[in-house]
């Protein structure tokens, strides 16, 4: 039994170091920093803000760049939504409408710096921005991001889920937004109607509130940029630690090295006290006179391969998931679609 025991520390430790190691190499994402692409980058991020033609409070902000709302009713509607939402999460919400050609990659760092300069970037500034793109002359691509713990509540396809979790990946809520949001709102260049996008930012925001009350899902983790710590969801609670792998993953070590410690030691009681005294030899139940065996083979000659052709269709509407492009800045989170 010491024997087993040594062995089953030993398993402990071993597999310990091999989950540390793992989740270092694949965490490793570096902080974020707003100020890398220089000062007249960030001059055009604040005056593209802070022109006329926005709504905002401190927890709210909502700017028409492109000019889609001609009456201001409309925007005045969907600005309310976008308000009440946030008051009911405690989440800081912003809507940005698109009006210039900015590419895919341009896109997701607009919405993290831009996320940033509006609300902060402390550890408790846990917002949810979403861009919709009117620039008109492209593909549009609308993206969301999240920062700090908002994305726990709405992870896209790409999450980072802890060890053994990552086989027990939860839904991707992004993409589940973005699917309520795409039934008004139009396809790139398409007509547009005013009062549709007022109710797409209303399934937007109907759609935040809705995943905060259904809360955390479990097993996802960031490494905070603020504070370099890790942090997690472990059954709906933040946990925050230097090292991922000290728990849960640390405690799921424990439980398979006490399985097979378990089942070494089933194993070695029941060879204790089940030993056969003679070994069975199967011709002492059989005759060598009247066990007979005869083979069959079928054999073909001939084979015949009917071939049908199958017929596909394309048709038209949104394309496109969350999934494949999202961004990973440290605190910052998120997924984007073409229309």
């Amino acid at each position: 039994m010491k024997k087993y025991f040594v062995s089953f520390i030993a398993l402990m430790i071993i597999m310990a170091a091999s989950l540390s190691i793992c989740v270092s190499a694949e965490s490793d994402l570096g902080f974020y920093d707003m100020s890398r692409k220089g000062e007249i980058y960030y001059k055009t991020l604040v005056e593209d803000l802070s022109s006329d033609g926005y709504l905002s409070s401190s927890n709210t902000y909502m700017k028409d760049e492109a000019g889609i709302f001609k009456d201001k009713k409309y925007m005045d509607e969907a600005y309310a939504e976008i308000v009440d939402a946030a008051n009911k999460t405690g989440f800081n919400l912003a809507v940005f409408i698109g009006g210039k050609y900015r590419n895919d990659k341009e896109t997701e760092d607009f919405t993290a710096e831009a996320a940033e300069f509006l609300f902060g970037k402390s550890a408790d500034a846990n917002t949810v921005f979403l861009y919709l793109d009117f620039e008109g002359k492209s593909s549009s691509y609308d993206f969301i991001d999240t920062f700090n713990d908002a994305y726990f509540y709405y992870p896209d396809g790409e999450a980072d889920y802890i060890g053994f979790i990552s086989e027990m990946e939860g839904e991707n809520r992004i993409d589940l937004i973005f699917d309520d949001m795409y039934y008004y709102l139009p396809s790139s260049g398409g007509h547009i109607e005013q009062s549709k996008i007022v109710r797409a930012i209303r399934a937007f925001a109907n759609d935040i509130i809705k995943y905060k009350e259904e809360g955390r899902i479990w097993g996802l983790y960031y490494r905070s940029a603020q504070t370099g710590m890790y942090r997690w969801t472990f059954f709906g609670n933040v946990n925050e630690t230097k090292f991922l792998y000290i728990h849960p993953i640390l405690f799921s070590s424990l439980g398979a090295a006490m399985a097979v410690f378990l089942c070494l030691s089933i194993d070695r009681k029941i060879r204790r006290e089940y030993k056969f005294r003679e070994t069975v030899n199967a011709s002492v139940y059989t005759s060598s006179q009247s066990v007979q065996f005869d083979v069959h083979r079928d054999d073909f000659i001939r084979k015949n391969v009917t071939k049908h052709k199958i017929e596909s269709s394309g048709g038209g509407g949104h394309s496109g998931h969350s999934g494949g492009s999202s961004h990973r800045s440290s605190s910052h989170h998120g997924g984007g679609r073409h229309r």
